[in-house]
């Protein structure tokens, strides 16, 4: 269990606030042994927290031995076995520790508490306002503060915080952790060496960094900022803008699988468990593999994916953004649980991030025509009979859209012209469990699964099935167990006719039910295949791409100590 960082800093902070104090009323306190009683998080933070307030009373009065004699006795009984230790009450601790505590802090906390702090507020300035000098000879001082009746000690000289960026702007909560602690980020916040940002899984943030580097973080990304030079992505999506930056240093961010360089150029980069995904729309960027040391120049409109079996040779990108069209709130709580669908679609949300697309999300019901400009791909989501959604993509004209589609929702299919109108004849639904057979394991849609009465939905809470019967044309991939009639994937390529026109970008019918899902789930990899099937060219845009891959063959590709993909 991860504990909400909100929850400690703001209610449960007041909770233990009001128990030192001596001012919880009954139902309060009640409350606190509730929260304490089995969440082992929570009850070490508040003997932390009782533990500082300790320390700040003792640091106001004669030490007493007694006490602190019966302090340790009591410290020593949250770990002992022997029976004589004192016993652990509801709160998880001694209940003589919180007696004493009690009888501690009530007398001084309203007359010393005010000194405390600012005691404390004091040293911290005097740690900070500490800095080595040197004399004219070299020789280094310092000052070393030596507490009372101890032993001198060697004292580390203050370090000045390392400033190297700027929170500009923020959605949602963010947190940063800085030396072992968390806090919110907020607009304005200078950034420091080795801070560590949090993006939740509906955030993003806008920083400045040195050298106005401009970056911009997604939805669930873990960010380590390692220096004013470098930055590892863990997990999720960055964006960097760095054609302002003076320095003549490029700028290095690396993630599990990769590291890139960039300098005067823009880039997106996309980190999972599995890969790296690094597309440029600006200039051009170095990467290399980490398991071979394997480098590749990354150039204006092209990407590569890096990871241990992927040839990482640049590709052409599209340019713009990913669209992503869900449900909403307009469908029943009955018909499925809606939780468990908001986050089947926050997770197939994170993938579309994780390919280095920056993602618009709409629900179908705001779905606007200005919505579908400047996309580089468009993913549709499930949604319920009878909303009229199928008229809506109509009316939009989401048919002759030259945009590559994939499309998770059957009832949609023949709105964009993929399979005939009928229902159950031509598209339709059951109840089996969703056992699948691949018919064409070498086209990469099947994202390399093979094989028959494949389990790859185990995730599904109950059986559910949808399928389609596509026209003649399709690329037809895989299809319910036994039934070679009813395709639960397939797909048009960009001319190919289609049950009602011709495919003007690719098209992909992908049913997928995320109720149930989570990051792993197999089938997931399914997902990831059709979003960089339908963001590479097709065939019929392959003639740019060759002819700049010849002149690139001619002119060579060049990295010192490192062997150098060159595209042949």
């Amino acid at each position: 269990m991860s504990l909400n960082h909100d929850e400690i800093q703001d209610d449960f902070r007041e909770l233990v606030d009001g128990f030192c104090t001596g001012e919880l009323m009954p139902s309060e306190r009640k409350e606190l042994e509730a929260r304490l009683r089995d969440n082992v998080e929570l009850q070490t933070y508040f003997l932390s927290y009782m533990a500082v307030h300790s320390g700040l009373y003792w640091g106001l009065r004669d030490r007493s031995s007694t006490l602190s004699a019966q302090q340790t006795s009591i410290s020593s009984g949250l770990y002992s076995s022997d029976p004589t230790t004192p016993t652990l009450d509801v709160f998880g601790f001694p209940q003589s520790l919180a007696v004493a505590l009690q009888g501690l802090w009530r007398p001084w906390i309203r007359y010393g508490f005010m000194a405390a702090a600012a005691v404390v507020l004091l040293v911290g300035i005097a740690a900070f306002a500490i800095r080595p000098t040197a004399d004219m000879d070299g020789a280094d001082r310092s000052v070393a503060v030596i507490p009372a009746e101890e032993s001198p000690a060697a004292v580390q000289p203050a370090v000045t915080p390392n400033v190297i960026g700027r929170m500009e702007r923020l959605e949602s909560q963010v947190i940063i952790e800085r030396g072992g602690a968390k806090q919110k980020a907020v607009v304005g916040m200078e950034l420091l060496a080795k801070d560590l940002l949090d993006v939740p899984v509906d955030g993003s943030v806008e920083l400045t960094l040195m050298d106005r580097l401009h970056a911009k973080l997604g939805p669930r990304t873990t960010f380590a900022l390692a220096s004013a030079r470098e930055a590892v992505l863990r997990a999720g999506f960055v964006q960097v803008d760095a054609r302002q930056r003076i320095s003549d240093t490029p700028y290095a961010i690396g993630t599990s699988d990769a590291e890139a360089w960039i300098q005067d150029a823009c880039l997106s980069m996309g980190a999972s468990r599995k890969r790296t995904q690094i597309r440029v729309t600006e200039g051009q960027v170095m990467a290399s593999r980490r398991h071979d040391g394997l480098t590749v120049k990354i150039p204006e409109g092209y990407c590569s994916t890096i990871a241990q079996s992927i040839d990482s040779g640049p590709r052409p990108s599209r340019e713009g953004a990913a669209l992503f069209v869900v449900s909403g709130d307009l469908y029943p709580d009955k018909h499925w649980a809606r939780f468990e669908q908001v986050v089947g679609d926050r997770i197939i949300g994170d993938r579309l991030w994780r390919s280095a697309m920056p993602v618009r999300v709409r629900t179908y019901d705001k779905l606007q025509a200005k919505d579908l400009e400047n996309c580089a791909i468009i993913v549709l989501s499930l949604f319920q009979f009878e909303t009229g959604f199928e008229q809506k993509l109509r009316d939009l004209k989401l048919h002759g859209l030259p945009v590559p589609i994939v499309c998770m929702e059957p009832l949609a299919f023949p709105a964009l012209g993929m399979t005939s109108p009928v229902y159950k004849e031509d598209f339709g639904f059951g109840r089996d469990p969703m056992l699948v057979d691949i018919a064409d394991p070498s086209h990469p849609l099947a994202a390399g699964f093979s094989g028959r009465k494949l389990d790859l939905f185990t995730y599904k809470a109950r059986p559910g099935t949808g399928w389609a019967k596509p026209a003649a044309s399709a690329a037809k991939i895989a299809h319910l167990h036994n039934q070679p009639d009813r395709w639960m994937l397939f797909a048009y390529e960009r001319g190919e006719l289609l049950a009602e026109g011709t495919a003007p970008a690719r098209r992909v019918g992908l049913f997928l039910f995320p109720t149930g899902a989570d990051y792993d789930s197999p089938a997931l990899d399914l997902v990831d295949a059709a979003i960089d099937w339908c963001l590479d060219p097709a065939p019929v845009e392959m003639a740019g791409f060759l002819h700049h891959a010849a002149e690139m063959a001619q002119i060579g590709l060049h990295a010192t100590g490192q062997s150098v993909l060159v595209l042949q």
